[in-house]
């Protein structure tokens, strides 16, 4: 296939001017027009001649501009001016002002002001050195119901929606972008809305959940393969007689650096409804995939190193006697690995891994506790049983007893299973208890928006919006100065639930808060998607399994996640100075 163009025609059809624009009977008015800061017209041409409510046809007068959009991903600014021409009065009627953001859709445009309403459109121009698509209309459905094409082939049009969503899996329907009304006996949709299964994940790889918010950059030095790219999907498409393959060469997928330099790799083919990439400069790109080279889905990802943290796990028991159950954590060494890796396949959407502390040293021990009570489990790094009063793991209160801490280290994580802990009457499933934060505010802004919320920016919604999320504020503990430590009960149900526990807490640790807070506690300030995140306040972990965009601009704020980041590389050296001859 030919590479499609990315010229770009703003074409200006009419502009109507309203009740109440000040204009009585014949009246001279100019009309300016500038796209990307360059006019389309000549704003010195005479003016036109008008009356109260009249209709400039723009069409008429050839007023369009073209621009080359090739390797753009800042915006492009479109302004509109209608004004007074007449002796002594040059008043403006009304301005309008519109910063077209990634990706550049082909899109109808109705905007208002209080003078005057103006039609327009952004259209791809036609590369007469690419094929026209054949038989397709890619379409999404504007507010008023009305069917958008970006792209309409010689023959009859199949209408066609193909999206690719960055909460897996997919809120529900009403909060997605509004999709198009098919015509009665069009096919159904392909979905591939899926959470991630328990079974699914034990016997996936580490990154197996795909659309992650980062693709992580391996550490100088590793061989790039199928065990640590990042892998991405499409989640939808409409008619399902489509039947797109994997590999399918009729959706081509192409990169574009976004912000800061960010730049990443495909790991094998560039085709199809499943890619992986591999991150190459820190960033954010966007993933622009096309059908018939016709642009109809759009992703946008961040870029990072990946960090790897030191953890360790330490089952309390308060008693030496097994039958004592409810003085004794449960899941055992082997039981607890796997809550490892099923926690490192979540925190892989932020470019984060948990790896097992190979000091075997005795951390942090309470008062009457002595270091010999704490026992490394036999070939098996960063695990610990530990024998404590039994006011240390059943039916603790963690307002007074921290028993995260026991056997913790700084800057290591801490993950302490319990029995039991009593908080305001509810059931524990853990808590961290122990760690540091940077404090204040994180922003996102960009195409699309973090979990699509909206406006998302993907057409026909209006363009995204910053958001703003709040992160804890909290200071070191001045005696437990830079640890990291939560624990983990008995009353989680099964190893799947627990690895979420694991998981969920952990976020608290970086700093994250609830999506969705209790009444009467402060909330993060974003919260959709509630139910599909993982810091959802309660729900399953075969539920909430996302982390998105502004979670992991804020994690890497953590000092946590700082102290372990790998310094960035030195400044090349300066230049040799010149050779200045005799």
């Amino acid at each position: 296939m030919a590479t499609p163009t990315r010229q770009l025609r703003f074409a200006f059809h009419r502009l109507t001017f309203r009740s109440g624009a000040g204009i009585r009977g014949r009246t001279d008015v100019a009309i300016e027009i500038q796209v990307d800061g360059t006019y389309v017209n000549n704003p010195y041409d005479l003016p036109i001649q008008v009356r109260p409510r009249a209709t400039v046809d723009i069409d008429a007068l050839g007023w369009a501009g073209e621009l080359d959009a090739a390797d753009r991903t800042d915006v492009i600014p479109v302004r509109v001016l209608a004004r007074f021409d007449e002796p002594g009065n040059t008043n403006a009627i009304g301005e309008i002002t519109r910063n077209i953001a990634w990706p550049f859709q082909p899109r109808h445009f109705r905007d208002t002001v209080a003078g005057f309403i103006v039609d327009w459109e952004i259209v791809h121009v036609e590369d007469p050195n690419v094929p026209p698509p054949v038989g397709a209309a890619v379409c999404r459905e504007d507010a008023d119901g009305g069917v958008m094409y970006s792209t309409v082939g010689p023959t009859a049009p199949t209408r066609v929606v193909i999206a690719m969503h960055d909460v897996i899996p997919v809120p529900p329907q009403e909060r997605a972008p509004t999709l198009p009304r098919f015509p009665r006996g069009t096919p159904a949709a392909f979905t591939d809305h899926r959470a991630y299964t328990a079974a699914q994940l034990s016997g996936g790889a580490i990154n197996m959940i795909e659309n992650p918010a980062c693709i992580p950059i391996m550490p100088s030095g590793t061989t790039l393969d199928d065990s640590n790219c990042s892998r991405f999907r499409i989640t939808y498409y409409r008619p399902r007689t489509l039947a797109f393959a994997e590999d399918d060469a009729r959706l081509e997928w192409n990169i574009v650096s976004l912000a800061d330099g960010g730049d990443a790799a495909f790991h094998g083919r560039s085709t199809g409804t499943k890619i992986a990439l591999h991150g190459v400069a820190r960033g954010e790109i966007g993933l622009e995939c096309r059908f018939l080279d016709t642009l109809v889905a759009q992703y946008r990802v961040m870029v990072e190193p990946l960090v790897k943290v030191p953890c360790r796990f330490t089952e309390l028991h308060g008693s030496t006697n097994p039958r004592q159950r409810a003085l004794r954590a449960r899941f055992g060494p082997a039981r607890m690995q796997g809550h490892l890796k099923f926690a490192n396949q979540f925190l892989w959407q932020l470019g984060l891994q948990l790896e097992p502390d190979t000091d075997a040293s005795v951390g942090w021990l309470p008062r009457g506790v002595a270091a010999a009570n704490v026992q490394p489990v036999a070939g098996q790094d960063g695990f610990f049983t530990a024998i404590v009063p039994r006011g240390w793991t059943a039916g603790f209160d963690p307002s007074v007893r921290r028993a995260s801490a026991v056997n913790s280290r700084e800057w290591v994580v801490n993950f302490a299973y319990v029995a039991s802990a009593v908080l305001a009457g509810m059931v524990v499933y853990g808590e961290a208890q122990s760690f540091e934060t940077s404090g204040g505010n994180v922003t996102d802004n960009g195409t699309p928006s973090t979990s699509w919320i909206s406006p998302s920016g993907v057409r026909p919604a209006a363009e995204a919006r910053e958001h703003k999320m709040r992160i804890f504020a909290t200071l070191p503990h001045p005696t437990l100065a830079h640890r990291f430590a939560l624990y983990v009960t008995n009353a989680n149900p099964d190893d799947f639930f627990a690895a979420g526990t694991v998981a969920h807490e952990f976020g608290h640790a970086l700093g994250l808060m609830h999506r969705l807070e209790w009444p009467g506690l402060r909330s993060c300030g974003v919260q959709y998607p509630w139910n599909e995140n993982l810091m959802h306040r309660e729900n399953p972990t075969t539920i909430s399994q996302d982390l998105d965009i502004i979670q992991a601009r804020a994690v890497r704020r953590s000092p946590l996640v700082t102290h372990w980041a790998a310094p960035p590389p030195p400044p090349p050296p300066p230049p040799p100075p010149p050779i200045v001859g005799p």
